[in-house]
This record gives C-alpha cells, sequence and structure tokens, in this order.
C-alpha cells in the first residue's frame, strides 16, 4: 500500500494556480467510507507534501478496512493548496471532485469550495434534504456556500438598518455565482444600556457575538464570510470570528449616521449628555434638554464621533479587511449601498484566490490599524480590540506598540467627543482616505 501511495509523488512539484498536479482518491467500500473520512480528517492533513504520510498513517493503524484500493487522478493543484493551508484536505469525503485526467479546467470546472463539499454524496442526502427546504435547488447544490453575517438589530440604531445591507451583500454573492445565507447573531448597545445593569453586558458581549459567527459559520460547512457590523463590539466581534474560521472573509461597515440639528446647528449623541450637565447645573430647562434628545440622532447608523465604532471601522479598513473607503461613506447614503454589494462580490472573489484573513492579517497590517487610530484620536477601546484580533489572527501586537506609535503618529482629527466635528464634516472633505493621503 505505501509503495502505491509513493508511486508518482512528487513533491517538489510546483504549486501553480494554473497547473495541474497528482492527487490521490481512496476508494472504501460503502460501510467502511464514514468511518474513513473521519480518521483521515484527525490525522490532521494539513500540508501537501505531509499529506501522503498522514494517509497511510491513518489507513494501516485503522484494522477495519480490509479493501482499500488507491489510484492517481487529476485535480486543480490551486485547490489542494488551498484547501491543504486551511487543514481541510477532503479525500474520501466526495471521491468524484475534481478533474479527470486528461481534461482542461474550464470555469465551468473549477470548483472553489473548501468545506460545502461535505454535503457532497449519497450518505449526505438527507443533508442535502433539509437544505433543499432552505431554497438551494439542483441548479446550485455545487456553488461554494458564503455566509452573509448580519449583526441586524431593532435595539440599537447602529445595527437596524443591517438586515437590508444583508439582502444587498447576498446580491453582490450571487452575482458571482456563489450562494448566500443570511445569519443573525446578537448585539448590544452601550449608549443605551449606558448607567443601567444591561451596562455589564457591554464588553463580554464582543466574545460571545465572535464565538456565535463562529459556530454558525463552521456547522454551516460555509466556504467563506461576509461580515456587516454597525456597532462598537460587533465589529471587533466580526473580526475575531473571522480569523478563527479562517475562511476567506471580508468585513463591511454599517455607516455613520448624520448628525442631529437643532436651531441651525449640528447635534449628536454627545450634545444629549451636555445637555444633562447643564440641566443639572440649572442652566437649561428639562424641555430645552428635550428638544437636544429629540432631534440628536436623526436616523440609522453609528455615532458621527470618533468613538470606538468609528475607530475599530477605520482600522479594520486600514488592515485591508474592508473595501478601500468604504469606512467613509455615510449609512443612508447611496455609497454604502454599493459598497455592501460590493463586499459579498469581494468575498467570492478573494475565496477564489484563495486568500485567507491570516494571510492579510500580518504584523504590517496591525501597524497600519495603528496608525490610522493615532492619526484619528481614536477609542482607548482599540487596544482591547486589536489585541484580541491579533492574537485570534496569531498577528504580532503588544501593549507597548500602542505607546510607540502614539509618540510618532500626528493627531490630525479634530473630532468629537474631544473635539468639534462630527463624522460627516470629515466625509465632506474627502473621508478617511484623505486622512492617509495627508498622513
Amino acid at each position: 500500500m505505501v509503495e502505491k501511495l509513493q508511486a508518482g509523488y512528487d513533491p517538489e512539484i510546483e504549486l501553480d494556480i494554473y497547473n495541474l498536479g497528482l492527487v490521490y482518491e481512496i476508494n472504501l467500500d460503502a460501510a467502511g467510507h464514514s468511518q474513513v473520512v473521519s480518521t483521515i480528517t484527525e490525522a490532521g492533513c494539513t500540508r501537501v507534501d505531509t499529506l501522503l504520510a498522514d494517509i497511510v498513517t491513518a489507513l494501516t493503524s485503522n484494522e477495519a478496512f480490509t479493501s482499500v484500493s488507491v489510484e492517481v487522478v487529476w485535480t486543480p493543484v490551486w485547490k489542494m493548496t488551498r484547501l491543504s493551508r486551511l487543514g481541510r484536505i477532503p479525500l474520501g469525503i466526495s471521491p468524484n471532485y475534481g478533474l479527470k485526467k486528461g481534461e482542461k479546467m474550464t470555469e465551468e470546472t473549477r470548483d472553489f469550495r473548501i468545506r460545502s463539499h461535505v454535503y457532497d454524496g449519497m450518505v449526505r442526502s438527507p443533508s442535502r434534504a433539509k437544505l433543499r427546504a432552505t431554497g438551494m435547488q439542483e441548479d446550485n447544490m455545487e456553488k461554494p456556500i458564503v455566509g452573509v453575517i448580519s449583526t441586524w438589530a431593532e435595539n440599537t440604531p447602529c445595527n437596524i438598518h443591517l438586515h437590508d445591507f444583508g439582502k444587498l451583500a447576498k446580491e453582490g454573492v450571487k452575482s458571482e455565482g456563489a450562494r448566500p445565507v443570511q445569519i443573525g447573531t446578537n448585539t448590544v448597545a452601550h449608549g443605551i444600556a449606558m448607567g443601567t445593569p444591561g451596562k455589564r453586558f457591554s464588553h463580554p458581549s464582543r466574545d460571545i457575538i465572535a464565538d456565535s459567527i463562529e459556530a454558525a459559520i463552521s456547522w454551516h460547512n460555509c466556504d467563506a464570510l461576509v461580515a456587516i457590523g454597525g456597532w462598537d463590539k460587533n465589529k471587533p466581534g466580526s473580526m475575531v470570528a473571522i480569523a478563527n474560521t479562517g475562511i476567506p472573509a471580508i468585513f463591511v461597515y454599517g455607516g455613520t449616521n448624520a448628525p442631529g440639528n437643532l436651531d441651525g446647528k449640528d447635534i449628536d449623541l454627545v450634545s444629549v449628555f451636555e445637555g444633562v450637565g447643564q440641566w443639572s447645573h440649572g442652566d437649561l430647562s428639562a424641555e430645552e434638554v428635550r428638544r437636544i434628545e429629540c432631534n440628536a440622532c436623526p436616523g440609522p447608523g453609528g455615532c458621527g464621533g470618533m468613538y470606538t465604532a468609528k475607530t475599530m471601522a477605520s482600522a479594520i479598513e486600514a488592515m485591508g479587511m474592508s473595501i478601500p473607503g468604504s469606512f467613509s461613506h455615510l449609512a443612508e447614503s447611496a455609497e454604502k449601498k454599493k459598497d455592501v454589494e460590493e463586499a459579498g462580490r469581494t468575498g467570492v472573489k478573494v475565496l477564489e484566490m484563495g486568500i485567507t484573513p491570516k494571510d492579510i492579517m500580518t504584523r504590517k497590517t496591525f501597524e497600519n490599524a495603528n496608525t490610522v487610530v493615532m492619526a484619528h484620536g481614536g477609542s482607548t477601546n482599540a487596544i482591547l480590540h486589536l489585541l484580541a484580533i491579533a492574537h485570534a489572527a496569531n498577528g504580532e501586537l503588544t501593549l507597548d506598540d500602542f505607546n510607540a506609535f502614539q509618540a510618532r503618529v500626528p493627531h490630525l482629527d479634530d473630532h468629537k467627543p474631544s473635539g468639534q466635528y462630527v463624522f460627516q464634516d470629515l466625509y465632506n472633505v474627502g473621508g478617511v482616505q484623505a486622512v492617509k493621503k495627508y498622513l
């Protein structure tokens, strides 16, 4: 058996995205099929050059298999490379996938799935029966599944519009030939819960969100992920989940809200806090504070100052995990809708290219994020969240790095809450891209 497995195997074969290479297909009788899949998976086939040794160990140590044959088949090497990098070599799971010897790779025969192929084959017929009930039909059974995570909730203006954004992202996914599946997660808003017992759940919610996204995406065997977030904790929560799942992914920010206007002046949430302070000092009446309250937050989107939501959205874009320029667009703008749909298309493209989050989230990208945060004078919560994302992505980032970047990066923005401007003012003069160019 060992000789059969080693025959024709060349560990030095060039792993080129357009070349074809030798891959081994394991054929078992029906009784042993599911068992060998489990055994091979557990063997940890994570590298092409150790794949054969892993298979040999897995099969020869399992006495249940008395009849095993191995033959060489053709399959795209680019797919094998990506699968091995993600630790998802599907040998024994879908024996007929890939190209046969002599068959040329075309757009029609390319298969970008890295996880959802587990639904192939006779033994997965019950799974497909349930999937058909969700709308999956014959013509998209073999399409990659892209999870669209919308952190939608009616309990906060930051996220109330994200369900519709999820639909836009789905259209982008469909336009690239993949199958989108929209999945929700929980979200809270400490701006509403502040000063109440509910505030205790603000920071813990980040990891709850991260775990729920990872569980949903992994349970459904999605091949790629598009995450849409609008509030402080669901953005870093999404990014931790993106790093932990390891599948190709992109994040898109739901956008900021426009400032309110009262008596010809722009106001926002900070204006309400200040109004309460002035009332307690006797400088404003209760009715005057009420007028500020009723006009400060006119619609959906994150708060207009450089709070945690804006800070993290700018950092994520600087890391290369969002479409360039998308952070600057307001929640109700036509540009933001285009961002969201483009994110759906991009989620499929990074899957086709085999780019994973950990390919992007390196030391350099965290340096970019840190630089942008300091230039904007962003929230100190960025320290908590960037360290968590770096930990999940195996990136290099320490607490001392924040002091080092603060010492050498100029503070360019004069945003609320510490400054005088709201985010729409920056948007009107070119947005974050203009800040980066000036920097």
